[in-house]
């Protein structure tokens, strides 16, 4: 367990940090010669993302939606008129 200073002269305790993220939050407050830019913090009780998306789209990984065609010479390639319809008030 991590015992975190309290730097405000209002409170009279310091905060106990238990092990786990609020602990790896206390590191990237550290400066010095390098300057932290973040925390990667892994998560192994849930499915990896590329996993739970290839059980809903199974050719996910093979033709991602970034790299899908939406266009033809300009022109849409959905038509979403009847979407638009829809909305209009």
């Amino acid at each position: 367990m991590l015992r975190a200073p309290c730097d405000s002269p209002l409170a009279q305790y310091s905060v106990e940090i238990p092990s786990g993220p609020l602990r790896e939050h206390d590191g990237s407050l550290e400066w010095g010669d390098k300057i932290p830019t973040g925390i990667f913090y892994k998560n192994e009780l849930i499915t990896p993302y590329t996993k739970r998306i290839t059980d809903k789209i199974p050719n996910y990984l093979e033709n991602p939606a970034a790299k899908q065609r939406i266009s033809k010479n300009g022109i849409p390639s959905t038509d979403i008129s009847k979407l638009l319809d829809s909305l209009r008030v």
